[in-house]
């Protein structure tokens, strides 16, 4: 009869084991999912703050250009006024 009983338990011991050893390795693979969700997050944050910068001084490069092509607009038609003038 105590052979049953220590089989019994065992048994028992080895079916709870075997139970949190299942839900220790779930709870462990979801943190680990959760950490590199976060990890990835952040890089998506540090990748669309470079963006703003560079759209950002795109913008200025691109104001700076309209200022020259503006300059170099006024500058062909006085070449252009001379030109009809001289003809």
């Amino acid at each position: 009869m105590a052979d049953h009983a220590n089989s019994f338990f065992l048994l028992s011991v080895l079916v709870l084991l075997t139970i949190l050893l299942i839900f220790g390795m779930r709870a462990f693979a979801a943190s680990r999912i959760a950490r590199e969700r976060n990890a990835g997050e952040a890089s998506y944050r540090e990748l669309a703050t470079q963006i703003t910068g560079t759209t950002t001084a795109l913008a200025t490069s691109l104001s700076t250009l309209e200022t020259g092509i503006a300059a170099i607009e006024i500058r062909l038609a006085a070449i252009e006024k001379v030109l009809k003038d001289v003809q």
